[in-house]
């Protein structure tokens, strides 16, 4: 109903126009000039998405009183997803049932790479979503069901901060899913591709999408480095001892033919 509404009939004859949503204005010169969109549709990953489709999804959770999604710039300055969740006095609901609830019902990129629970959302003068209120997800640690676990050794620390300078938080733990933490694909190879300049580990994104915990990848990582380190060993070619003599010792004299005439 919607998209057929978003086609206009022709008053002259003509092809039927296709309202867009975009806003724009024509120039003194005869230019289009883009101001933005009338909805609130964003382009996330190269896709168009409409935040008003992940808002009806959320809302049928039960913990979901009040929902805003809405495209916030993210640590490289590229739009990200957030979405605003307003308990209003309720028990709050768990990021990872969030996620779970949505990634049954949209393409990933369709969900949002941080969750904001508000007790109360804001409100303009009519009683609507203040949208322009809503604050930054900033770099604070997310609300996990999971607890902070601090990094037990060298590996494990290295992982934290990496993740902690590609996601934009300040704080990582050990236990915390890179995904729950505001994670993507994208940021998924941007983790991995910073971790192979640092340590000479052949790490995939296979491996951090199977293994989406530090602790977890840690392991890997432990793993990986002493097969790399024992292929290095296997690929030494044995050294023939006899064939060295030390010095002061009796050497052999070696006759070296040349096909030049004598």
């Amino acid at each position: 109903m919607a998209t057929a509404s978003a086609f206009v009939a022709p008053g002259n004859g003509g092809p039927r126009a296709f309202r867009t949503g975009d806003l724009a204005v024509r120039t003194p010169d005869g230019c289009l000039e883009h101001r933005g969109r009338v909805d609130f549709q964003v382009k996330i990953r190269g896709n168009r998405v409409d935040p008003t489709e992940i808002e009806r999804h959320l809302l049928a959770h039960s913990g979901c009183r009040q929902v805003a999604v809405a495209a916030r710039p993210g640590k490289d300055g590229a739009p990200r997803l957030v979405a605003y969740v307003g308990v209003e006095g309720g028990e709050a609901p768990s990021l990872a049932a969030l996620r779970d609830l949505l990634a049954e019902r949209v393409p990933s990129y369709m969900i949002p790479s941080a969750f904001v629970l508000l007790d109360v959302m804001p409100r303009t003068g009519n009683g609507k979503i203040d949208r322009a209120a809503l604050p930054d997800p900033g770099p604070e640690r997310p609300d996990l069901s999971a607890p902070y676990v601090a990094p037990a050794n060298s590996i494990e620390a290295e992982l934290c901060v990496l993740w902690g300078n590609v996601l934009g938080i300040e704080s990582v733990g050990t236990a915390d899913h890179f995904f729950d933490l505001g994670g993507d694909s994208l940021l998924a190879a941007q983790a991995v591709a910073r971790f192979r300049q640092v340590c000479d580990v052949p790490l995939t994104v296979r491996h951090l999408l199977e293994h989406p915990t530090v602790a977890a990848l840690s392991a890997v990582v432990e793993n990986l480095s002493g097969l790399a380190a024992a292929s290095r060993s296997d690929d030494l070619e044995p050294v023939d001892r006899g064939s060295f003599t030390s010095p002061g010792s009796t050497t052999t004299d070696f006759k070296v033919e040349s096909d030049a005439d004598d």
